[in-house]
């Protein structure tokens, strides 16, 4: 059984405490995941970022497709909307991974 994608944005104050949290290099495909650092996640109300930023970096996503490439790894990541859209990230940026039911 699969992990449900949230619909819902996370916002900066969210700590994952039920989750555990990974290295990008260490990601796998079937991961629901979200950007651990909230530095690097948008607010609605708070940060000057268009909607487009809020819609990547501040909900959980699937992981599919995944590759390795020295410092990157790339993903397609799957929205609770079915949006998708090859990302390239650094393999040091951690992510909180949903449990598995």
């Amino acid at each position: 059984m699969s992990t449900h994608i949230p619909a819902r944005f996370v916002g900066k104050n969210y700590k994952g405490r039920a989750c555990a949290k990974v290295t990008s290099d260490n990601l796998e495909p079937g991961m629901v995941v979200l950007l651990a650092d909230p530095r690097n996640r948008y607010e609605p109300n708070r940060d000057p970022g268009s909607m487009h930023n809020q819609r990547v970096t501040s909900r959980w996503c699937r992981v599919t497709e995944i590759e390795q490439r020295g410092d990157t790894t790339s993903f397609v990541p799957v929205y609770s909307d079915g949006a998708l859209r090859c990302r390239f990230y650094n393999k040091r940026i951690e992510w909180f991974v949903r449990p598995r039911p």
